[in-house]
């Protein structure tokens, strides 16, 4: 990997991911890549840690989606698990009055939608 980013002009080199967004590798110290992704909405910036990209670069497995990467690591992201825990701490604070309300309002509606109550228009 050192000799990939002694290759590479940070900040100016661009690369391209799977969906096709284009990125720079903005620095790289012993722990850490730090990545710019000017065209992605969701995220602009990201950290990678140094170790776990050299484990997946030596694993040789090939990763074309972010549960790969997830499933490699071991992390699960139980989305149901985390809407149990909202449920129970749901969020009580004056300034977040209105969130709690959409907040339930969320639950209603993916509620209905398990149930085949909501149809699309």
């Amino acid at each position: 990997m050192t000799e990939f980013f002694s290759n590479i002009e940070l900040g100016v080199d661009t690369f391209k991911t799977i969906n096709g967004n284009e990125f720079t590798v903005t620095s790289v110290d012993d722990k850490h890549i730090n990545i710019s992704i000017p065209g992605n909405a969701t995220v602009n910036k990201l950290t990678l840690s140094l170790d776990e990209v050299r484990k997946m670069l030596e694993s040789g497995q090939k990763f074309d989606k972010i549960k790969d990467v997830t499933t490699f690591f071991g992390k699960s992201y139980d989305r149901q698990k985390v809407i149990e825990q909202n449920k129970k701490n749901a969020v009580r604070h004056a300034y977040f009055r209105e969130y709690l309300a959409l907040q339930r309002l969320a639950y209603m509606f993916r509620f209905d939608a398990r149930n085949g109550d909501l149809k699309e228009a």
